[in-house]
């Protein structure tokens, strides 16, 4: 066991995300003497200088003290804390039992920066479409890239604080204790480990192993791996923007990850289809579960999920997409709906991603592309009779073979995502799904479009719920009145 560290605030929602909702970003400007006139001139501020411009406060809404706290009314103290001290855990991530207690937190550090330039390109991308145009822009993306994201995000619903909480109190219903059980005895080194250890472990692999490997990782817990999986293999990486700088997306310390879907019971798996059973996912996190949707009351319960969302700034959300709703598959679409209510986003627009460009095919895969032969594209015999096999006999996630490797592992494929732009009502109804089921905090930018979206959502009989925001809603009336005044 490892000697005591200093306590560390450690962020389940990464500081560079928080920056993009910050409020008090300014341009610095460095003035320098030339040495003989005495006029100063405008010079390129350091590294330093840029550092300390980036933005350090955020709004926010205390949920449950219904407390709201702006930046602007900061004082000197907090304003050096107020992004430093939101939405974070002390030693969420220490590892008393490695010999460097802070290694998963060094291992996120190399995530977060990675995701952070992905991010940006994206973000990047999204202001050109409000800026130039109506019409789609499209993000261009390598493999490598997009599987960073996809890490990344898939991470950010994992290490949320209700999840590590679920963990470290060892808060299972009865079935996942059990396999949570079955796990430490076959897949730790300690035979006595909690489950805290377990999620930390967990952490660990899902950090470590590259993303095509995840789904088979059993030093991963099977339901985690499974969710993983799911989200690699059967949803559809979206991207929505606001239309117009009127609108804007809030976030909340749920959000990340926070879905449109239903509970239903796992036994509907033993008559459910052998290629649809990994839409299904056993219900391991009541704290992203959307509770106004229908949920089953079953010992086995488990949730179906259409859509995950993402807000990683006031102007851009990222969506994780059901494959049915993505690509309005109506027989499955009709299938599932047999069970729960459809999504309430089934309106929104899913654009397809462009031809994907396969770089260091071989000659024969490059023939087999042009005429459209997959068999042979996939550079495995009878692949895709052996892919339907594997999945009749109950493996959910096999891969899919590009030119003789696991498609994934193809990083310098390259990839045209279109982003698609939110009409008012559509980025108010995203942000309906926060304002529904925010636990302690809300973050927004724009006191404005938060007052027009609390109105809209106290309005949209999608919502079930009915959370009280008639204070907050009182406050930002005075905000804006004084403003105007």
């Amino acid at each position: 066991m490892s000697s005591p560290t200093k306590p560390q605030y450690q962020h389940y929602v990464p500081r560079f995300i928080l920056r993009y909702f910050g409020t008090d970003v300014q341009p610095y400007r460095v003035f320098q003497s030339d040495g003989h006139s005495g006029y100063l001139s405008v010079v390129e501020p350091s590294s330093a200088i840029r550092k300390r411009s980036q933005p350090q406060r955020i709004n926010i809404y205390y949920v449950k003290e219904r407390k709201l706290v702006l930046a602007s009314e900061l004082g000197k103290r907090q304003y050096k804390e107020s992004i430093n001290r939101n939405y974070g855990i002390m030693d969420m991530y220490v590892d008393r039992n490695h010999p460097d207690p802070n290694h998963i937190e060094k291992k996120f550090s190399e995530l977060e920066s990675s995701a952070a330039k992905v991010v940006q390109l994206v973000v990047n991308a999204g202001r050109e479409t409000v800026s130039r145009s109506k019409h789609l822009l499209t993000v261009n993306m390598e493999r490598r890239q997009l599987n960073i994201l996809r890490k990344f995000l898939f991470t950010m619903t994992y290490r949320n604080s209700h999840r590590a909480s679920q963990f470290c109190e060892d808060n299972f219903d009865p079935p996942t204790q059990r396999d949570i059980n079955i796990h430490v005895l076959q897949n730790m080194t300690n035979k006595q480990a909690k489950g805290r250890e377990v999620w930390l472990q967990n952490i660990q692999e899902f950090l470590d192993t590259p993303v095509w490997e995840i789904p088979y990782n059993r030093k991963i817990f099977v339901h985690d791996r499974f969710e993983y999986g799911t989200e690699l293999r059967k949803r559809r990486l979206i991207f929505w923007q606001i239309s117009d700088h009127q609108n804007e997306f809030i976030m909340c310390d749920t959000g990340f990850g926070f879905f449109d879907g239903f509970g239903m019971p796992m036994s509907i798996s033993a008559g459910m289809p052998a290629h649809m059973l990994g839409f299904l996912e056993p219900h391991m996190d009541p704290s992203n579960l959307d509770p106004s949707s229908r949920l089953s009351s079953a010992g086995d319960g488990g949730v179906f999920i259409w859509l995950r969302v993402f807000p990683v700034s006031p102007h851009l959300v990222l969506v994780l997409v059901n494959g049915s709703l993505a690509n309005n598959d109506q027989p499955a679409l009709e299938y599932f709906q047999r069970f729960g209510p459809p999504s309430r986003f089934h309106d929104f627009p899913f654009p397809k991603v462009m031809p994907t460009e396969y770089r260091g095919l071989s000659r024969k895969a490059q023939d087999a592309l042009k005429r459209g032969d997959l068999n042979t594209l996939c550079g495995v015999p009878n692949m895709l009779e052996q892919r339907r096999q594997r999945i009749e006999n109950g493996e959910i996630f096999p891969p899919t073979y590009i030119d003789g490797k696991v498609m994934e592992s193809r990083e310098d494929d390259v990839f045209h995502f279109p982003i698609a732009q939110l009409t008012t009502k559509q980025v108010q109804l995203v942000n309906g799904l926060f304002l529904e089921n925010a636990k302690d905090s809300l973050t927004f930018r724009s006191p404005e479009s938060l007052y027009r979206s609390i109105r809209a959502y106290e309005k949209e009989p999608l919502w079930c719920n009915g959370r009280d925001y008639k204070e907050l809603k009182r406050s930002l009336r005075t905000i804006l009145q004084e403003k105007r005044a």
